[in-house]
């Protein structure tokens, strides 16, 4: 921002994705995993669901509707940095300028 007077969304996001979406994924895939091979097939569908809410980034939607999560529900602050990342500039655009 310093050198341009912008911020490149696009970089930005690229970058985050780069560092965090790894992580996630594999969390993601180890949950159902020892799941599927420690629980019983109800569990699975279970998490399954929440794997699948934590990877869109939503995991605090059922948690603010008090849909009790189970497995995955630390996703949830992702979900609110991400939203934040998403809606952020969307609202500063009309009263800061471009950014």
């Amino acid at each position: 921002m310093a050198a341009t007077g912008t911020i490149r969304f696009g970089r930005f996001y690229l970058r985050r994705a780069l560092r965090l979406l790894p992580a996630l994924v594999l969390t993601l895939l180890v949950a159902v995993v020892l799941v599927r091979l420690l629980f019983p097939p109800p569990f699975t569908r279970v998490v399954l669901k929440e794997a699948l809410v934590a990877g869109c980034y939503v995991t605090n939607w059922p948690t603010f509707h008090k849909v009790p999560a189970w497995f995955l529900a630390h996703t949830w602050s992702l979900s609110v940095e991400e939203q934040f990342y998403l809606l952020w500039p969307i609202c500063c655009s009309g009263c800061c300028g471009q950014v």
